[in-house]
């Protein structure tokens, strides 16, 4: 799976080897969840998501549930610590990362793990297309013009989505107006 629809399913597949792994591989989908569907059930979610890590220190889509809940409440210094700054960090997570720096004012250190989130060369269109929409809310149209065309060969190159194709044609179009 490519992560179509959900970044999050870009996160490496993680090996269940014993009984705490085992329940934090249960509980961090239902936080997410609980997340995604209610505002009353965040506390619930995210009593979840700490139970997650607490048996499962590794768990990243549990660390991600967390982050964003601290990225929504302003928690930008506790959000970037339960991410860490590791090499071998999921590049959902590193993009997330990004978010937080751009949202806490860091814009140079934010543009730098965006970067990086996307280094690869199999990169997963979901990926990229959170990518071009964290570049174009920098407003650096030469960045937002490289992940438009970056997005567009991706898609092109599979054949993939005509639709979501036209609308970044538009939008490079757009670019070139204003420039």
């Amino acid at each position: 799976d490519d992560g179509q629809g959900d970044p999050e399913l870009a996160l490496p597949a993680r090996r269940v080897n014993n009984p705490a792994a085992g329940l934090a591989h249960w509980f961090a989908p239902m936080a997410a969840s609980f997340a995604r569907t209610s505002e009353l059930a965040s506390p619930f979610g995210e009593t979840l998501a700490r139970s997650a890590l607490t048996l499962d220190s590794h768990h990243w889509g549990a660390r991600l549930m967390l982050a964003k809940d601290y990225q929504s409440y302003s928690r930008y210094d506790e959000a970037l610590a339960l991410l860490g700054s590791k090499k071998d960090m999921p590049p959902v997570a590193r993009l997330l990362r990004a978010e937080i720096l751009l949202e806490k004012g860091e814009v140079a250190a934010a543009m730098a793990e965006a970067d990086l989130a996307i280094a690869g060369s199999d990169v997963p269109r979901d990926l990229l297309i959170s990518h071009t929409d964290f570049v174009r809310k920098m407003k650096d149209p030469a960045k937002s013009k490289q992940a438009l065309e970056r997005l567009l060969a991706h898609l092109t190159g599979r054949g993939d989505d005509p639709q979501l194709q036209a609308l970044i044609l538009v939008s490079l179009a757009d670019l070139r107006l204003k420039s």
